[in-house]
């Protein structure tokens, strides 16, 4: 009645038990707790752990006995995993507490002469099973030099905030000629992707964002491995990009077009900028590359940006800059072509290019290279203009410069030509002819101090193409299908032409 025997306990266990007393009428304090230790493996005897010159007709395997279990399980083999050809297992079941019965030996029967042989033993109860006891022996003279256990460098041990896309590196090992690294999401690595690799180290990309990962290495001769390393863990971060540029901060921007860069490590990105720093509005762009190129911005104005994966909701640092001032370029010359010859004295179209964020162009014609003889200038929102009445024989010079009513570009290249075809245009002051109202919407009057009954009329569009030719036979002009705009009108009486400007409004 003061003792009690217990069986069928767990392996490599910490029990603790304790006592008390009890009466009909009273019960005890409990006792001192006390602790003890299930062993987890079997005692190994003989041979002795790397025993050399052992006997080719066969060796006893021996082994303590292990009280109160059902089985021994004994593997041999020539490698250390026991998964060869030649691979052996004999269960022999539990007889007592003695260490001499049949139960805890085992003749190896004829070995290979010079050969090196594995053997391990565990233990088998109702409830668990033991870890295997191993130890090796050659029937030779030469030692085993198996691969040394590697000895882990990166990712270090509890690390945090990893990449999902990194090296595990270890140190080389002797005797190795190749490396088995073995990583999960759990410790007991019950789930676990296996690598193998002939250099110490190895890559991944596709880890899991914010995972707890434990990793281990064991090294290899192409026959025998060494036992596992050290397992260390590490974690892994939450996916944020990292902006490059437009720098944080940055000033003077170029507003016409802006690149933002980023690096990543998840293909699929969300690109959100606005002028607010919480982004309560913004412009936002899907894309499956590190860079955005984006025109038109606004001058003078910061802009926040920043960038998140589409498949995850953290977003990046925000970073800021400021566009440049607004800056108009020049306008770009079209016709008449630079040192055109052979240009016709009547009327003249010039023709340029648009430039963004201009709403008005200045255009002057001058005599000179220095423009200090003006001929023509006139200010317009159109990007082309109509000038009549050049003198015969003469080089003129023009440009065109932009304007937002504010800022202006700077002047154009100046282009040159010449007037060959000499037509007459007479003063209109002198001609009395005239069209009105000016601007026409619809209907116009066509008054000339001389009989108009057979004279032509021509209107010509800004393009200087022909957009109405006809005999006037009365004073009354149809204008209401053309559109809004400037145009030139001419009567044609003998060899004379005389021309008038003219503004069209719907």
């Amino acid at each position: 009645d003061t003792k009690h025997y217990t069986e069928n306990l767990y392996f490599g266990k910490t029990y603790y038990w304790r006592v008390k007393v009890i009466n009909s009428v009273d019960t005890s304090d409990w006792s001192t707790v006390w602790t003890f230790n299930t062993r987890d493996y079997v005692s190994l005897n003989t041979p002795s752990d790397g025993a050399l010159n052992q006997s080719v007709s066969g060796i006893n395997l021996d082994w303590y006995s292990h009280t109160g279990v059902d089985f021994y399980n004994l593997q041999i083999d020539k490698t250390n995993q026991f998964n060869s050809i030649d691979f052996q297992e004999i269960s022999k079941a539990y007889i007592n507490s003695s260490s001499t019965n049949s139960d805890t030996y085992q003749n190896t029967g004829i070995l290979d002469a010079n050969t090196i042989y594995f053997w391990r033993v565990r233990v088998i109860n109702t409830v668990d099973t033991s870890q295997w006891n191993t130890r090796w022996f050659s029937t030779g003279s030469s030692p085993l030099n198996l691969p040394e256990i590697p000895v882990l460098i990166s990712p270090s041990d509890n690390s945090t905030n990893q990449s999902t896309s990194l090296t595990f590196d270890w140190q080389d090992a002797n005797y190795a000629t190749s490396y088995e690294l073995e990583y999960s999401e759990n410790n007991q690595f019950t789930s676990s992707t296996t690598e193998t690799t002939s250099i110490s180290e190895f890559s991944v990309s596709d880890l899991t964002h914010e995972t707890v990962y434990y990793w281990r290495v064991r090294a290899s001769d192409g026959l025998n491995f060494s036992e596992w390393s050290e397992i260390w863990s590490f974690n892994t971060n939450y996916p944020t990009p990292t902006l490059i540029s437009p720098a944080n901060n940055s000033t003077n921007i170029n507003y016409e077009q802006i690149t933002f860069e980023w690096s990543g490590d998840i293909s699929g990105f969300w690109l959100q900028i606005s002028e607010d720093p919480t982004f309560t509005t913004f412009d936002e762009i899907n894309t499956s590359v590190m860079s955005e190129t984006i025109y038109d911005f606004t001058p003078s104005t910061t802009y926040f940006w920043r960038v998140r994966y589409d498949a995850y909701m953290v977003w990046s640092d925000v970073w800021s800059f400021t566009t440049s001032e607004l800056i108009l370029s020049s306008p770009t010359l079209i016709s008449p072509a630079n040192n055109s010859t052979n240009l016709d004295s009547t009327s003249l179209t010039f023709e340029w290019n648009s430039v963004t964020n201009a709403t008005e162009y200045v255009i002057e014609i001058a005599e000179d290279s220095e423009f200090s003889s003006i001929f023509y200038t006139n200010t317009t929102s159109y990007f082309s203009e109509v000038v009549a009445d050049f003198s015969c024989g003469t080089t003129y010079y023009w440009h065109v410069k932009a304007s937002d009513g504010t800022i202006e570009s700077n002047w154009s290249y100046t282009w040159v030509f010449s007037i060959s075809v000499c037509t007459t245009i007479e003063n209109l002051n002198e001609t009395g002819f005239n069209i009105y109202p000016n601007p026409v919407k619809n209907d116009a009057i066509v008054n000339y101090n001389q009989n108009l009954s057979g004279l032509d009329i021509q209107i010509i569009d800004i393009q200087g193409k022909t957009v109405l030719f006809e005999k006037l036979n009365t004073k009354y002009l149809d204008l209401s299908g053309f559109e809004s705009g400037v145009y030139i009108a001419i009567i044609k009486k003998e060899n004379k032409v005389i021309g008038r400007t003219i503004f069209i409004k719907e």
